[in-house]
């Protein structure tokens, strides 16, 4: 994923991404600062390809997260275990139909 953050909670959602998750590159941070400017097919490029390359430490660590993620939703991850939880709670106290 490349960032580049028009308005409002994008940019918080993009140095998520970018600086604590390591999950996407910058195409641009900060879109207060750049209000106006053209954004060059240059820039574009170089963001596409640094998601883009094999040896991308962002498409290893996205891949490694898609996993974890996988697991999560498979019988006995985290996720499923959940949601059979909620299931449950919601069957348990629910009032019979009559």
């Amino acid at each position: 994923m490349a960032t580049w953050p028009m308005h409002a909670e994008q940019q918080l959602n993009a140095l998520r991404l970018v600086k604590e998750l390591g999950l996407a590159v910058e195409l641009r941070l900060d879109y207060r600062q750049q209000r106006g400017d053209v954004v060059m097919a240059g820039e574009i490029e170089g963001a596409v390809r640094g998601v883009m390359e094999a040896e991308s430490m962002v498409r290893k660590k996205v891949k490694e997260m898609g996993e974890i993620s996988r697991r999560t939703l498979m019988d006995g991850g985290s996720s499923s275990i959940s949601l059979g939880r909620l299931i449950n709670d919601i069957i348990s106290n629910h009032p019979p139909l009559h």
